[in-house]
């Protein structure tokens, strides 16, 4: 029974980071798309890859970095720009329960490797954590490349019709 407690709550720790992660991510693509209002398509600025969420403050930095500079530049009202702004805070808070939930992850990784006798050197725990953290990147990346707004709708029609 011990063993299964633990398994269960190295499966809850990692989903408390991808999760809130996640959460980021949605709050950040919002503050694109309202970014996007004051801007023309310009390479003037480039998207920030989505591949930086393997170092998410680094990704928030750029991201908001990017986002003032848009925002600045459009001369657009106090309300406009608070309004902008609020996404990336928001990503910001989810970024740091996400990171809440991956130093739980971390001793998760532990606590299973003790609970089954399993010998963990620091060196195989940061492995470990950091291949966690790849999984946790690649399924976000996967569920939002695969939301298909489109079929949703169509599946919405159609229970209404039934």
């Amino acid at each position: 029974m011990e063993k299964f407690i633990v398994i269960i709550s190295f499966i809850a720790k990692w989903l408390l980071f991808a999760f809130p992660l996640y959460q980021a991510y949605i709050e950040l693509s919002e503050q694109e798309r309202v970014v996007g209002r004051f801007t023309k398509k310009s390479k003037k600025y480039p998207k920030i890859s989505p591949w930086y969420w393997i170092l998410p403050p680094l990704k928030l930095e750029l991201e908001k970095k990017r986002g003032i500079a848009i925002l600045s530049e459009s001369l657009i009202s106090n309300k406009d720009f608070e309004e902008a702004i609020v996404f990336g805070r928001k990503a910001t808070a989810w970024f740091y329960v996400a990171l809440a939930g991956m130093l739980e992850g971390i001793t998760a990784i532990y606590e299973l490797a003790h609970a089954f006798d399993y010998h963990i050197n620091f060196l195989m725990l940061i492995l470990l954590s950091v291949l966690m953290v790849i999984i946790c990147v690649v399924n976000i990346r996967h569920r939002i490349k695969n939301v298909d707004i489109k079929r949703f709708r169509e599946k919405l029609k159609e229970t209404r019709k039934k």
